[in-house]
């Protein structure tokens, strides 16, 4: 169960099971803003998929960062949503 509303959203980014185990880090344009979430992977239906869960994110833009620290995909989170995002090509 996921704990957002009004300006709080979530993102849940899909990615390869390489990433397992890993940490997943986001940015935005405040340059003293840093969260990361691990990397696991999950049951989901019949089959498991590996994905990062960011639970608590307030309203606004996000960068993903690929292992490098660079940017690598734009996201939008917007208040009481999960926000869905597919990066299983990420390296």
């Amino acid at each position: 169960m996921l704990d957002i509303g009004g300006d709080v959203g979530a993102l849940n980014v899909v990615l390869d099971e390489q990433w397992e185990g890993r940490e997943l880090y986001l940015r935005t344009d405040d340059p003293d803003f840093s969260v990361h979430t691990g990397v696991w992977t999950r049951h989901q239906g019949g089959g498991h998929v590996t994905t990062a869960l960011f639970l608590s994110l307030v309203e606004g833009t996000y960068w993903v960062l690929d292992a490098a620290g660079r940017d690598v995909r734009q996201v939008e989170v917007r208040g009481g949503e999960l926000a869905e995002l597919d990066l299983t090509d990420l390296v």
